[in-house]
Parts: structure tokens; sequence; C-alpha cells
């Protein structure tokens, strides 16, 4: 009689935290910050030969125009996050290299050229720009962010979650199948850039799975009994955007000479398998990625500043950052971050999406 009820209070404890996660969002639904540092960071370790190969920017074909009407990069003028949108005197300071920061603008402009490398990892970035927010995506779109949180993340079979309690939800998987398909087509007609441009949006989905606070709805300490849907949702973001930006200020510091190599190292034993096809590779990858999800939160719960756990919107400043990298306990934050990345496959799409035949049959 006991163990039952026990069992039923782990039961009904279960199904409260999950009807606290229903209507936890994840702000903005993005992955990380600045896919552009991992993308390029990734290409340098098993493609550098895409650093030197340049291709001219061209139009978008009538067909992938119109997948996103509501999307008009070039006339929404897409400008890259801080640090990047700061003045590059104003990333020296910090002694951060600022020619890490993507050339956007000319990317988009037709006569233009860029190096493979450089589309390929500019436009890693393209579906945090705007291009998912297309009011789609039905009863998840309250439960997963927004419409960008649908297509987005992707929360797997058979974790405890809501609506659907065991079944898996989001559509990042498709959407990710779905781009290659275009890239693949694209490459087989010779158009390099938009065949590249197409690869770069379906990496982004793949990249974004590899965050493993992509795999959960939320974490039982975030619950805020005292406002348990306003005050978990805020708790929640803070934790996820304070993670990222933590992120992106270390893969910035390694890349400029700052820190030791310990994150942008990962892509040097990132594996190489072959799956059936993107969209079941990226749910085998979801799978992975949400083991380590629990022990994330628990690290940043320890390791970043209390002030994130208030009820409402707290953001780090550059000095909140800087103490949490010099913290004793943010290597082990890093070893997690570090498996997450080292989850992130983009051999398998590039073998396959046709771009190396392209290059010698389009000369």
């Amino acid at each position: 009689m006991e163990k039952r009820q026990a069992f039923l209070k782990v039961r009904f404890s279960h199904l409260l935290f999950a009807a606290f996660a229903a209507i936890v969002s994840q702000e903005k639904a993005l992955g990380w910050s600045h896919h552009y540092l991992i993308t390029r960071k990734y290409l340098e370790s098993h493609y550098p030969q895409f650093s030197t190969i340049v291709v001219p920017v061209q139009q978008l074909s009538r067909e992938v125009i119109e997948l996103t009407p509501h999307y008009d990069p070039l006339k929404n003028g897409i400008k890259a996050d801080a640090p990047c949108s700061n003045p590059p005197e104003s990333m020296e300071q910090k002694g951060l290299n600022p020619d890490l920061c993507p050339r956007i603008q000319k990317l988009l402009t037709p006569g233009e050229s860029a190096t493979l490398s450089e589309i390929l990892s500019t436009f890693s970035d393209e579906p945090d720009w705007g291009m998912d927010r297309d009011g789609k995506g039905g009863i998840l779109k309250t439960l997963m962010g927004g419409a960008q949180g649908v297509k987005h993340l992707y929360y797997p079979f058979p974790f405890l979650m809501v609506p659907f309690i065991v079944f898996p939800q989001g559509e990042a998987p498709d959407r990710a199948q779905m781009f290659f398909n275009i890239a693949q087509r694209s490459f087989r007609e010779c158009r390099i850039y938009e065949g590249a441009r197409m690869l770069a949006r379906a990496i982004h989905y793949v990249e974004d799975i590899a965050q493993p606070m992509h795999t959960e709805q939320t974490w039982w300490r975030f619950i805020k009994l005292a406002s348990p849907v306003k005050g978990t949702e805020r708790v929640t973001k803070n934790f996820h955007s304070a993670y990222e930006v933590t992120v992106m200020y270390r893969m910035f510091r390694e890349m400029s000479g700052i820190d030791e190599s310990m994150l942008s190292s990962a892509f040097e034993y990132a594996p190489k398998q072959i799956y059936r096809n993107i969209a079941s590779m990226v749910r085998i990858k979801a799978r992975t990625s949400h083991k380590l999800a629990h022990s994330l939160y628990a690290l940043v719960w320890k390791v970043f500043p209390e002030k994130l756990r208030k009820a409402q919107k707290v953001k780090l400043t550059y000095s909140d950052v800087l103490k949490i990298l010099r913290s004793p306990e943010i290597n082990r934050v890093f070893e997690v971050t570090g498996k997450a990345l080292q989850n992130i496959d983009l051999s398998f799409m590039i073998e396959t999406s046709g771009i190396l035949e392209a290059l010698e049959k389009c000369k």
C-alpha cells in the first residue's frame, strides 16, 4: 500500500510538473546564440577547403522565395546580434576579434561573392532572423514558444511532456529535411549559392536540437509556486538566455585567442555516421541531447547568478558573463556543453547533399 501511494505521489508530481511545463515557452526559441560560430568551427575542423572556394551571390529562385512569403531579409535589413552589432573598437576593447563577425548584408547582395564556408556559416543563423515566425503551429504554438518554437524544438519520445504526454512534439526534424531536399535539388541544377543557403537553413535545425534545453520543456526548480505561470516561464527564459549568451562569449573568446580551446575543440571529435535520412538523424540526436538536459539545468542553477531565479526578466551584463566564465564550476557546465556540441554531425548532410558533386560538375 505504501509503495502504491509513493508511486501515485511520484506520478502526480510528474503530471503537475508537466502542467507547469505546458505553459512555459522558450524565448524566441533560440537554440544557440550565433550559430555562425558553431558552423564555422565545424567546417574549419572537417571541411577546411570550403574556406577557399568562392561562390557568387545570386538571386534565390521563385520557388524558394515563395516558401517564406512573409520574410524578406533584404527588406528587413538583418543585422548581427551583439557583440557583432557593436562597433569593432568595442569588441577589440573586450579582446574579441571583430573579423569573427558575419558579413550579412554582403552575402545577401547579388553580384557580390563569398566563400562557401562563409555562406554556410552565416545562413545557419537565418531561421532565427524572423523566417519562421509565420503564425502557424496549431495548439503547439502556445506551448512551445510560438510558431518559431514549434519549428525549432523537438521533444523526443518517450519523455513526459504536454499536451501529448509521451508523443514527440516539434517540427525541427521535418524542417531540416525539407530544406535539405531543396538544397539537393538546387545543387543538381548548379545553383550553388541557393543550395548552400538552403543547406545552411537545414544545418540550423540540426544544431538547435543539439542544445539540450531544446529537447526538454523546463526543469522542476524553475517552477515558482507563487507565480506558477508567468513566474515559471520567466525563470526558464532567464536561464535559457543566460546559458546561450555565456556559451557564445566563451566561443568568441576561444576563437579570439583569449581562452584555451575547450568548446571549439569539441568539433574535432564530432562523429561521422550514416543515417536513414536527415529527419531520422535529428530525432536520434534529440534523444542524445535530452539525456544531457537535466545535468545541464542543475549546473546552470548552481553556477549562474541567483538573480536569474527571480520571476522577472533578468539579462546578464558583460560583467556578469565574465564572473560566470571565471567561476571554478564553469568547466563542469562546459563539459556538458562539449558533449552537446559533439552531438552535432554535419558531415552526413554535407556528404549526401550533392554539394561536393556540384562543385565538380558546375565549374
